[in-house]
């Protein structure tokens, strides 16, 4: 099959998405790193900083420390982490986003002048052998706000919840990536649960695969085994105080150094010293406010279910499987989105002990995007960070079991 007619697979809006521009509640061009790659920057090498950008002194400190008689876009671009990017403003803006919350570079150049980051966002493309997978990421205002609308999720060519689709095909990890979505889109449980049956069959088929065993994805979809599954993780004991105040140790860990490199202060700030004042309070263990806790964590959990559902089915398609990775990298991927989602209704509870009053949807969709770009690493990154946080990147199920209240 040749390239150009590889069939196309893609959530059901993709096409229908735009950016809404000055309108977004929730702009790329703020307090996020904005990768340059080699061809933008030897464009521009070539272009001039608009006049309006120095006018109004929007010069970045690494830039005002060059020649700026010529005020090349290149002398814009910082490298941190390995990774060039624009370097920002001490307000954490963009010096190109206007006041009007528009690209100048847009307005003086055209959209052709933009990094590959700003031109494409939110947008990735995966490209397989015998398909293209395109998908929009969970970092935007308008992609939050479809998967809130939508009772269920849907692909293009991927019908992922007919159960004879899934025992098809010859591609195992296809059918895996694919089954685990079937699974988080099982509105007859919860979204703890459903995560929590998925490690447990990934964790299972990894086994395997070591011991140099053939590995069935059909096992997955075996109802009576599944049945069972499900019965045990019902049936285990559960603490929920144990695993919020796990749950908030990671995020004081996750979202530290954001707050020392100034990024996001405005969300994360109050969230941090919520999560704090959470500490010393789990350390007195008042019974009544540990079961007020344990309540408001619940009453998150129900009002937004829907969209959580969703967004890990999205998360799953986006993220388990890319070009290249291998069961391991799906389990440790599956790992991570256990611990967004966490840290996403965290967040809400941490929102919601602050304001003493019942979440807003635009506030929650605030939160998730907070977390969904704190947490935006690459597989290399994933894995370093689960290194050094656990004594093994892969979590004995007991772990999720634990941390998923």
């Amino acid at each position: 099959m040749s390239e150009n007619r590889k069939p196309i697979i893609e959530p059901e809006f993709y096409k229908d998405f735009h950016c809404i521009g000055g309108q977004c509640s929730f702009t790329c061009c703020k307090e996020w790193k904005i990768a340059v790659d080699q061809e933008t920057k030897k464009r521009w090498r070539k272009l001039s900083v608009p006049e309006t950008v120095l006018e109004s002194g929007r010069v970045p400190k690494h830039a005002c420390q060059s020649s700026l008689d010529k005020a090349q876009l290149s002398q814009f671009v910082m490298k941190k982490d390995g990774s060039e990017i624009i370097e920002l403003l001490p307000n954490m803006r963009c010096p190109f986003l206007e006041d009007t919350e528009l690209c100048r570079l847009v307005l003086d150049y055209g959209e052709e002048c933009l990094s590959e980051t700003c031109h494409v966002f939110p947008r990735e493309t995966h490209e397989f052998a015998d398909r293209t997978e395109c998908t929009l990421v969970s970092c935007c205002p308008e992609i939050v706000d479809r998967l809130y609308a939508l009772k269920e999720l849907h692909f293009t060519k991927l019908p992922y919840q007919d159960r004879a689709f899934l025992l098809k095909g010859k591609d195992k990890l296809f059918q895996i990536r694919n089954i685990m979505m079937y699974w988080l889109q099982d509105a007859s449980v919860s979204n703890e649960v459903n995560l929590k049956r998925c490690l447990f069959m990934l964790l299972d088929l990894l086994e395997k695969e070591q011991k140099m065993r053939a590995i069935d994805p059909g096992e997955c979809l075996k109802e009576a085994d599944v049945e069972k599954l499900t019965e045990m993780i019902l049936a285990m004991p559960k603490d929920a105080q144990a695993s919020i105040e796990e749950q908030n140790a990671l995020f004081l860990d996750i979202t530290e150094n954001y707050r020392k490199e100034g990024r996001y202060q405005g969300l994360l700030n109050p969230l941090y010293a919520m999560a704090e004042q959470l500490s010393h309070e789990f350390q007195e263990a008042e019974p009544a406010r540990m079961d007020e806790i344990c309540a408001l964590h619940a009453e998150v959990v129900v009002s937004y279910t829907s969209l959580l559902r969703n967004y890990l089915v999205a998360e799953a398609f986006a993220t388990l499987l890319i070009p290249g990775c291998t069961l391991r990298d799906m389990v440790l991927q599956l790992e991570w989105m256990i611990m967004e989602y966490v840290l996403i209704v965290h967040a809400m509870v941490l929102q919601r002990l602050s304001e003493d009053a019942p979440l807003a949807y635009p506030k929650a969709r605030e939160l998730l995007i907070l977390i969904a770009r704190m947490t935006g690493y690459d597989g290399d990154e994933i894995e370093e960070y689960l290194r050094d946080s656990f004594e093994n990147p892969v979590w004995p199920w007991g772990y999720a079991d634990y941390l998923l209240a």
